[in-house]
């Protein structure tokens, strides 16, 4: 934290945390500061939410405390680069510069279907994807079959359950149960999000199989949202192998 480069900020994703960008920052000289950004909800979650315009003001006043004007980099993972999109939009209206803006397989919520966005089953069905996918194992659960269940604790369980088969993870059921809801806090926070054309460009680097299947658009709905364009770059991994040290070295590049 203590080198004259411009720093690199790395925002978290759905988990709220920001592990899977230790490969990443490894890669950087001593001279050029990597920041991981938490989510405050694992520390204290919120009953109303706000907008994420207005979320984020606690990062960027993080951001500004350590680079008032910038140059800086900024990184999000999925749901971070929805994040990071948000910060980097308003500190360019306090004229820092935002040198890199790195979107991660992260899809413009604008491209979901509508009546889908808030659907509780959706939102179980791919947090057990995540977790699955982190762990380097397929996802085959069915929202339908999660709607069908009567009560919470019964969906929870189901899922608990599928995600220790498929993974073969030691995993307690109250971490589960704890992870689930900051997990859905965030991904409404973003999928509630209409964001604002960016005055500047975007870094988009994505997966040829993204966990966006249903997105047919290769910008993943950031196309028009970014005054200076957006420049394109598909790897050949998925979506959670992005950021792993065997294919990371192509984002290194971009920041």
């Amino acid at each position: 934290p203590y080198g004259k480069e411009p720093p690199v900020f790395c925002i978290h994703g759905t988990d709220g945390k920001v592990q899977r960008y230790f490969n990443l920052a490894e890669k950087f000289a001593l001279d050029r500061p990597v920041y991981g950004l938490q989510s405050p909800l694992l520390f204290k979650q919120s009953v109303l939410l706000p907008k994420l315009d207005q979320f984020v003001h606690q990062y960027i006043e993080v951001i500004r405390k350590v680079r008032p004007e910038g140059p800086l980099t900024l990184i999000g993972f999925g749901a971070g680069g929805v994040i990071a999109f948000e910060i980097a939009r308003q500190l360019a209206r306090h004229n820092a510069d935002v040198t890199n803006l790195v979107l991660i397989d992260a899809c413009n919520p604008m491209v979901f279907d509508q009546p889908h966005r808030f659907d509780e089953a959706r939102l179980l069905a791919s947090f057990v994807h995540e977790l699955i996918g982190e762990a380097g194992g397929v996802s085959e659960i069915n929202p339908d079959k999660i709607r069908a269940m009567t009560s919470q604790q019964e969906r929870l369980t189901y899922a608990y359950e599928l995600v220790k088969q498929v993974t073969g993870l030691v995993l307690r059921y109250d971490s589960f149960s704890v992870a689930y809801p900051n997990f859905k806090q965030i991904s409404q926070l973003t999928l509630k999000y209409w964001p604002k054309p960016l005055a500047g460009k975007i870094s988009l680097v994505r997966s040829y199989n993204p966990a966006f299947e249903s997105v047919s658009d290769q910008y993943l709905g950031w196309n028009s949202y970014a005054n200076d364009g957006v420049d394109l770059v598909e790897l050949d991994a998925d979506h959670f192998q992005l950021l792993s040290e065997s294919v990371n070295n192509r984002i290194f590049e971009l920041v």
